[in-house]
C-alpha cells in the first residue's frame, strides 16, 4: 500500500502545482483553481487516511481498490487537460470574434 500512496503523493502534489502555475499564469479563474485544490488535495488526503476510516466511510483497502483510486486519479488528470484545453479554445475563438468585429467594422 505503501507504493501506491507514494505514487498518489507524487501524483496530487504535481497536479497541485501545476494548478497553482496555471492560476499564476491566469490561465483559469479563481473557481476553477478552487475546485482543483479541493480535487487534488481531496486525493492526497484520502490515500493517507487510517484504513479503519475508511472501512467505516467507503471500502477496505484491497489491490482491487487501490487500482481504483489510481484509475480515479487517472480520469480526473485527464478531466483536469481537457478543460484547460477547452478555456483554451474558448480564449482562441474570443480573439478571432473580436478580430472579425474589428474588420466588418472598418
Amino acid at each position: 500500500m505503501l507504493i501506491i500512496q507514494l505514487f498518489v503523493l507524487g501524483f496530487s502534489l504535481a497536479m497541485l502545482y501545476k494548478s497553482w502555475t496555471l492560476f499564476a499564469d491566469k490561465k483559469i479563474e479563481k473557481s476553477a483553481f478552487l475546485f482543483w485544490v479541493f480535487v487534488w488535495g481531496s486525493l492526497l488526503m484520502s490515500s493517507f487516511l487510517p484504513a479503519e476510516v475508511w472501512n467505516n466511510v467507503v471500502f477496505s483497502v484491497t489491490f482491487f481498490n487501490s487500482a481504483v483510486v489510481i484509475v480515479v486519479a487517472i480520469i480526473l488528470f485527464y478531466l483536469f487537460k481537457l478543460s484547460q484545453k477547452i478555456r483554451k479554445i474558448e480564449r482562441d475563438i474570443a480573439k478571432i470574434v473580436r478580430k472579425l468585429a474589428v474588420e466588418n467594422k472598418k
